[in-house]
């Protein structure tokens, strides 16, 4: 792709990704996270003892995460996939800026609005774009929100032991500093970039 045409495909890209919807979601559920983050969400136990609750900044950061997938569903995405090599740097642009935009900004207003640690934050961001990444290359990018909406019932219901200490997959609830959290949120955001790279062959559908 010659250098003159990069300013047309640049404006291109964007506008068949609705890149300023995206960025006014984006804006959208970070002000729900400041506004109401810390409020609790009450929902039915499992367990004798009435209902449990965990605050809604929980749900914000799976929202993004969704976000941040959805925001490669493309009115040309098969053209993306399969065209010049140009788009595919336009792409892997847009997963790096995307990603880094949802990790950095969700963990400085968690920590600036004084909610739980930033650190924890993070790790949870890291896990939902994963999963929100597997999501959009199994299902198509507009459906990026199948498997973090999958994954509620288990981080809500499943995520305690019996004594009430947090499982090491509830990276949303985990201490900061846990290593075992951190690791399976590292290794599902892994898999999610590595699933966004793989070779088209192994396609099953495309946003």
């Amino acid at each position: 792709m010659r250098s003159a045409s990069a300013p047309t495909t640049t404006a291109l890209y964007l506008r068949a990704h609705a890149i300023r919807s995206s960025a006014g979601l984006f804006a959208l559920a970070l002000l729900a996270d400041v506004t109401l983050g810390t409020r609790p969400v009450a929902f039915p136990s499992i367990r004798p003892g009435g209902s449990s609750s965990f605050p809604l900044e929980h749900e914000v950061a799976l929202v993004i995460a969704v976000l941040v997938g959805q925001s490669f569903s493309s009115r040309m995405g098969s053209f993306e996939e399969a065209g010049a090599i140009g788009f595919q740097h336009y792409r892997t642009r847009h997963l790096l800026a995307a990603c880094l935009l949802a990790l950095a900004t969700s963990a400085a207003i968690f920590g600036i609005a004084g909610h739980a640690p930033a650190a924890q934050h993070l790790r949870a961001m890291l896990g939902d774009v994963g999963m929100a990444l597997v999501s959009g290359r199994l299902f198509g990018w507009g459906l990026s929100w199948i498997l973090p909406a999958c994954s509620v019932f288990p981080m809500t219901y499943l995520a305690q032991d019996t004594a009430g200490h947090h499982l090491p997959w509830d990276w949303a609830g985990r201490s900061p500093y846990d290593p075992q959290s951190w690791g399976i949120a590292v290794l599902v955001s892994t898999i999610g970039v590595v699933s966004f790279f793989r070779d088209r062959r192994f396609r099953l559908r495309t946003g």
